[in-house]
């Protein structure tokens, strides 16, 4: 079961995903936030709500309301959030919590999210740094035929030139074997550099506390495949047990068939 917090003023950019039980008789819709079923229900029936941190809570609130300066509809509530110490006390006096129903009015459900991965590496490749991050290579081309095929506009093209021909840019196994890549930088562990690739965005931290902030720049045109699909195929991995955790679980307890899984998915992506 979940629930979503919102503003009593309706914050675009901080609302606060919260799995919790309750129910209420009204449904509402919120068309500036989404077209998604909200029922308000009351504080008490939050759960671990009173358990929580709250007050790290205010303190991540507080944070991201200086990178939220440019919305004129935080600013009241960034305003106040420094009048604040106690995290509990700001949440109840500023905001409402509802539970996020389906279509079907039922609160039982997946949500997906985001995070962004941390990974170690160097500016150079070293025994232990030697898996590249790769910057988008020249030779990959990104063709949009929608001046010729209307019908086509929402599709793109990549390849590479070969000769007088586009063909084919090179799948995950091909670009790892490859030699002539431009790295941004190397890091230690192939398996979260799969994940990183996944996400699309993250951060490196180098040897002397720099951090590196690695953004999602191209994609080599390959379909994407889910290696978390085979391992269930292979009844390698439950589906009942299938997440991110144990895909990671199973590699790093498989070691010799990391490539092999990995390689699975042609889909490469550029930073």
């Amino acid at each position: 079961m979940f629930n979503i917090l919102t503003k009593k003023y309706i914050p675009l950019g901080i609302l606060s995903a919260l799995f919790i039980v309750g129910c209420g008789p009204k449904v509402e819709i919120k068309e500036n936030i989404s077209k998604a079923n909200l029922q308000k229900v009351k504080w008490k029936d939050m759960k671990g709500f009173e358990y929580d941190n709250l007050d790290l809570s205010l303190k991540v609130f507080q944070k991201d309301c200086r990178g939220s300066k440019r919305y004129n509809n935080l600013k009241e509530i960034c305003e106040k959030s420094k009048l604040f110490t106690d995290g509990k006390e700001f949440f109840k006096s500023n905001f409402t919590p509802y539970k996020l129903l389906s279509d079907e009015k039922d609160d039982n459900g997946l949500i997906t999210g985001y995070y962004s991965p941390l990974l170690y590496g160097s500016l150079t490749q070293t025994y232990k740094y030697k898996y590249p991050i790769y910057a988008t290579p020249e030779d990959l081309l990104t063709i949009d035929l929608s001046s010729v095929y209307p019908e086509l506009k929402k599709y793109r093209l990549r390849g590479k030139i070969e000769g007088n021909k586009v063909i084919p840019y090179p799948n995950r196994e091909e670009i790892e074997t490859s030699n002539n890549l431009e790295p941004i930088c190397f890091v230690d562990d192939k398996v979260d550099l799969f994940f990183l690739q996944i996400q699309g965005s993250g951060k490196v931290q180098l040897e002397n506390g720099d951090i590196l902030n690695i953004g999602y720049a191209q994609q080599n045109g390959r379909k994407y495949y889910s290696i978390g699909r085979k391992l269930i195929e292979l009844n390698e991995v439950s589906r009942e047990d299938m997440s991110l955790q144990a895909i990671k679980k199973w590699l790093l307890e498989n070691r010799l068939r990391i490539d092999e899984i990995l390689n699975l998915n042609d889909s490469y992506v550029f930073f």
